[in-house]
């Protein structure tokens, strides 16, 4: 998402300052009235990011070296983020059986917390940063990886016998007829919290009680006590 609207926005002032004939990009000075001057709500942020902040110590001669910067920056983080992204797809399908959809939010949930345990068990899925949010362990970066990939082409992908091992012990845990009552999107959620409270909120003392009571506190729509002590349980198994 990001790099979509700065890339619109990059349009936007390059074709505002096209038509600006009496201020074409002579210099920085023009250059900015320009992004100022347009109407899309991030040209304004484009030029403070990508020159004031962004480049703090750089001197900048002329309004084509600014472009320059600008293009070559976002279509930089555009293609490193098309390869770190390759693995979504086709592990959501060997997880879930089913092909992602970014509009379906329990698809997303259930993107989120499955790479999330992946990563954690050492597979190359990318190197996200997870923060506990309202559903659980949950990554803004993915999330807009998952936005970008999102209909595409679910390609065929090559995974050491280790990695693809891990995933499918993950898929027969997703499966698991442990989940009782738990809808899919609602086990990945109980499994993937009660790691990250093991892992990052709770004390190294913390006893299985202590975690799931957390848990319950925490997340009043996971209250079956029985199965979220019984995923506790498989999941400090996944990570012995």
């Amino acid at each position: 998402m990001r790099q979509q609207q700065l890339t619109e926005g990059i349009g936007s002032v390059l074709t505002a300052s096209v038509r600006m004939e009496d201020e074409m990009i002579a210099g920085l000075p023009s250059f900015q009235r320009c992004f100022e001057r347009c109407s899309h709500k991030l040209c304004a942020g484009l030029w403070r990011y990508f020159v004031c902040d962004h480049f703090p110590g750089k001197q900048v001669e002329n309004g084509a070296e600014v472009i320059s910067i600008v293009v070559n920056s976002v279509y930089s983080v555009k293609e490193e983020a098309t390869m770190a992204n390759k693995f979504l797809l086709p592990i959501f399908k060997k997880l879930y059986g089913c092909d992602f959809s970014y509009g379906n939010f329990d698809q997303r949930l259930e993107m989120q917390k499955a790479i999330y345990l992946l990563q954690d068990m050492g597979v190359p899925v990318g190197d996200y940063g997870f923060r506990w949010y309202q559903h659980g362990p949950y990554s803004q970066s993915l999330q807009d990886d998952m936005y970008y990939e999102s209909g595409r082409q679910c390609e065929s992908i090559c995974l050491s016998k280790e990695h693809a091992d891990s995933i499918e012990k993950l898929r027969q845990l997703i499966d698991s007829k442990e989940k009782n009552n738990y809808t899919t999107s609602q086990w990945v959620e109980c499994l993937a919290s009660l790691h990250y409270l093991r892992e990052n909120l709770l004390s190294f003392s913390a006893t299985k009680k202590d975690i799931v009571s957390a848990l319950e506190k925490r997340k009043p729509h996971l209250s079956n006590h029985n199965t979220n002590l019984s995923a506790l349980q498989l999941v400090e198994e996944l990570f012995a």
